[in-house]
């Protein structure tokens, strides 16, 4: 059976010098399941995808791509997976074109197959016209949008997208949700490694919390249900505050509300809340509905609502 699973990673454990930053993670993906993983900035999202892209190996543990043993097999296994790292880099010497052909034969893709690829790619991160410029050329959602067509140039089984909404505007990450409900409706695994998991919560099927070097993977709406009675919510919004602070002072069930900006453009939201179970789900979807940016939900009391 394990070997008809996209993903699947046993015992995966990483240490940064004396730090163990994944302690024995275990993680099953199933074909077409599209996936969030989220946790706070720090706690190994990047570094858990690059270990399943096979990029780092983890200090113990087993990861199967495909069926294969990434390290048994990591040429194999390569071909399947498309990745976009955190902090995507490019050959100066190559054009836009040049970097997405080479990338598709490199993946195994014959030339005339990976030139039929490429000019499709183009097309769907609207980079064809730019496609003889060099990367260093292009604005910083232009070279986002090529990083994300160089991880789907071959057609992989697995996509593993570390922040891909980053550095990409409004109009540029709608496209790339798009593209994303694509994917899955297409059959592709995906896991998409975020810090704001509400943007991407309808799409998911599941979403995986990455703390303190576990990870817990459930139902989306699970992280975000509370316990019956009343409790305390933390909630981090980016960006301005003043819609959340509106949506909650009408809301049902919303108590005393306590305001702090916590960094530059970024306001813990702390309030009681009284609702049913599934009623702060129903709240965080009407917030990001209403155009607030929440980055974190939590419950200041044993029960874990999100990330705390």
């Amino acid at each position: 059976m394990s070997a008809t699973w996209p993903i699947l990673a046993r015992g995966v454990r990483y240490r940064y010098g004396r730090s163990e930053v994944l302690r024995g993670v275990d993680l099953v993906v199933d074909r077409g399941e599209a996936l969030l993983l989220t946790g706070r900035n720090g706690s190994g999202k990047s570094t858990l995808l690059r270990i399943l892209a096979g990029i780092e190996r983890p200090a113990a543990g087993e990861v199967r791509i495909v069926g294969r043993d990434l390290a048994r097999q990591a040429a194999l296994a390569r071909r399947a997976i498309g990745y976009l790292p955190e902090t995507p880099s490019f050959d100066p010497e190559l054009s836009v074109r040049e970097t997405l052909l080479f990338h598709a034969q490199s993946a195994g893709l014959p030339g005339s197959e990976a030139a039929t690829a490429v000019e499709s790619m183009l097309q769907l991160v609207d980079l064809f016209d730019l496609r003889h410029r060099p990367p260093q050329e292009l604005s910083r959602g232009q070279r986002q949008r090529l990083a994300i067509a160089r991880a789907l140039v071959h057609d992989p089984e697995v996509i593993l997208l570390d922040e891909p909404l980053a550095r990409l505007d409004g109009p540029g990450q709608a496209e790339l949700v798009e593209v994303l409900y694509e994917l899955k409706a297409i059959g592709k695994t995906v896991v998409v490694g975020t810090q704001a998991p509400s943007t991407l919560a309808e799409w998911a099927d599941r979403l995986a919390l990455l703390a303190d070097g576990q990870l817990s993977v459930d139902a989306v709406d699970r992280f975000w249900s509370p316990a019956p009675g009343e409790c305390l919510i933390r909630l981090v919004a980016l960006g301005d505050a003043d819609a959340a602070v509106d949506i909650l002072a009408a809301r049902a069930g919303v108590g005393e509300l306590q305001r702090e900006e916590v960094a530059p453009g970024s306001t813990l939201l702390r309030f009681a809340f009284g609702g049913e179970p599934g009623a702060l789900a129903a709240l965080i979807r009407e917030l990001v509905v209403g155009g607030v940016s929440v980055v974190e939900v939590g419950q200041e009391a044993p029960t874990l609502v999100g990330m705390t």
